[in-house]
């Protein structure tokens, strides 16, 4: 941005930077992370909270970070829950 009259939105939107918090376009990636971790959903089916974090994890990295974490985190859980 300081080399260039960019502003930061235009730098983002290039740059692929943007932070992704729609739920529709989080949803496969969440449903991907669930399905591919089978002893997660296991271990907090058990009563182990900290699965779901190990599973937004999972999300994050098929989204190559771009995955709003919070976001991610309600759809890992919201999931989860009708898994119980």
């Amino acid at each position: 941005m300081y080399g260039s009259a960019k502003g930061a939105r235009q730098v983002v939107d290039e740059l692929g930077l943007a932070q992704v918090s729609d739920t529709d376009a989080l949803a496969g990636a969440v449903r991907e992370a669930i399905d591919a971790n089978p002893q997660a959903v296991g271990d907090f089916v058990a009563g182990k909270e900290t699965a779901a974090k190990f599973l937004v994890g999972q999300v994050m990295r098929l989204t190559k970070g771009k995955a709003n974490p919070s976001v991610a985190g309600e759809m890992v859980l919201a999931e989860l829950s009708k898994r119980r």
